[in-house]
């Protein structure tokens, strides 16, 4: 009698494929044809499940020391200058231009791909707060040598003093440079390049 209801149970509990599905990835993660096994060594603690990564380290990038970065003076419309821009978007505009950044550091930037369509909080997330943030000097400089085909990400404060998801794409003989806020929905597509420390 207790078979019975088990198996009608079973039937209705919404989400059954999915989980076997769940057993079938840790069985085969731990080497188990068990899957009573598979899932004692997680509950033991001797597995432990690991959230997936969205981005994959593709190398590292120096940018030498600045005295100063004067936006205005950087991020100029036109093809002849040391980063060649094609493109000023509104927001950079609004909040970027007025920006004087002073005593630029010299560091290593991180190159990572977005190995799956995620919002900015879910990127900021696995960056880590003492990571995600760049300077908008560092992130010019970065442009210099960045791949062409490639749709870049950094995140970067405005004069005020707000973090926004500043973009660069290659278009029209020059960059497209963009900023979105870090709250829009709309997300990042696979494939993009996130720079961050």
């Amino acid at each position: 009698m207790r078979d019975k209801p088990a198996l009608v149970i079973l039937n209705v509990i919404p989400g059954l494929t999915q989980l076997n599905a769940l057993v079938k990835k840790v069985m085969a993660q731990t080497g188990c044809d068990d899957p009573v096994e598979a899932i004692r060594l997680v509950n033991s603690g001797e597995w432990e499940l690991v959230k997936a990564k969205i981005l994959l380290p593709l190398g590292e990038v120096s940018v030498h020391a600045m005295d100063e970065f004067i936006t205005a003076e950087k991020l100029v419309v036109g093809c002849g200058g040391e980063v060649p821009i094609s493109y000023l978007g509104r927001n950079i505009k609004i909040h970027f231009l007025g920006k004087t950044e002073k005593n630029v550091p010299a560091v290593t930037l991180r190159k990572q791909e977005l190995m799956k369509w995620s919002l900015d909080a879910q990127i900021r997330q696995e960056l880590g707060v003492d990571k995600e943030e760049i300077l908008l000097g560092q992130f010019w400089q970065y442009l210099k040598t960045a791949d062409r085909a490639k749709w870049h990400v950094a995140y970067i404060k405005d004069c005020e003093g707000t973090l926004w998801a500043v973009s660069a794409c290659w278009y029209g003989g020059g960059w497209r440079v963009g900023a979105d806020s870090v709250e829009d929905q709309s997300g990042w597509r696979v494939g993009r390049m996130v720079v961050s420390r």
